[in-house]
């Protein structure tokens, strides 16, 4: 399972070691949608499905298609049970569909992220009460590990749309810093210099590398100091213009 290489062959791994080692007949991952519905979209499956899942609705919203072992694992957090699909009430809604593919008895397993649950493991069994106390601890830890390595991917994804964002965003200001015909300047939060644009080191008739590293109030002493501080403490933005401004 940890050695896939991205989030939806972690899925499919984990869906496979279920059906292939602990003999179960399916095994998919679902993922709460944010729709106004609340369905439960496959993301991934491995097993006899024979089209079960395209077959179906579940919601996790507390109505008819949210009362069975999935939609009741992501409203609750734990896991959820239908120890018997022939006769469970709560389970009418797949009954047909679940009972033409040989399932009697199924589990969901939650999949939780900082304590919100967006998804399940879920499992299918050929006989009727198949998820006793040991067993369902097992594959509770089996989808904890699963939750774990999910959200580890999430994170690396994050991560990596973070670092690309500031990519693109230190090109566009480098564009900016090479194109403009006003004057910029960048400081840092003790307000040493960290770019300035052509424009602002000519009118100071200074070159560029004058500045760099050097702290503005050294370079210009003034009373805008003051306000400055109180700037960066109140994290709001300033406005000020002089004709002419004074440094």
């Amino acid at each position: 399972m940890f050695g896939s290489r991205d989030e939806m062959t972690l899925l499919e791994q984990t869906c496979r070691v279920v059906v292939e080692r602990a003999g179960y007949r399916l095994a998919w991952v679902g993922y709460a949608q944010d729709d106004k519905d609340r369905m439960v979209r496959p993301e991934a499956q491995f097993g006899y499905e024979d089209g079960y899942l395209a077959s179906i609705r579940i919601s996790c919203l507390d109505g008819p298609f949210g009362r069975g072992p999935t939609g009741t694992a992501i409203r609750t957090g734990k896991p959820a049970i239908c120890r018997d699909i022939l006769t469970d009430p709560q389970y009418e809604p797949w009954r047909q569909q679940a009972t033409m593919r040989g399932f009697a008895s199924s589990i969901a397993l939650p999949l939780t992220c900082d304590k919100t649950t967006y998804g399940t493991l879920n499992i299918y069994a050929t006989e009727p009460d198949a998820f006793d106390e040991d067993e369902t601890n097992l594959l509770m830890h089996m989808s904890d590990l699963l939750s774990f390595g999910i959200n580890e991917f999430k994170v690396h994804k994050e991560m990596a749309r973070i670092n690309e964002q500031n990519t693109n965003n230190a090109k566009l200001l480098d564009l900016i810093f090479k194109h403009t015909l006003d004057s910029i300047v960048l400081l840092d939060r003790d307000f040493n210099f960290m770019r300035v644009s052509d424009t602002y080191a000519r009118v100071c008739q200074r070159e560029v590398s004058e500045f760099i590293g050097g702290n503005h109030f050294e370079i210009y002493p003034s009373s805008f100091k003051d306000e400055a501080e109180d700037v960066k403490a109140g994290k709001y933005v300033y406005s000020r213009s002089e004709r002419p401004f004074v440094f």
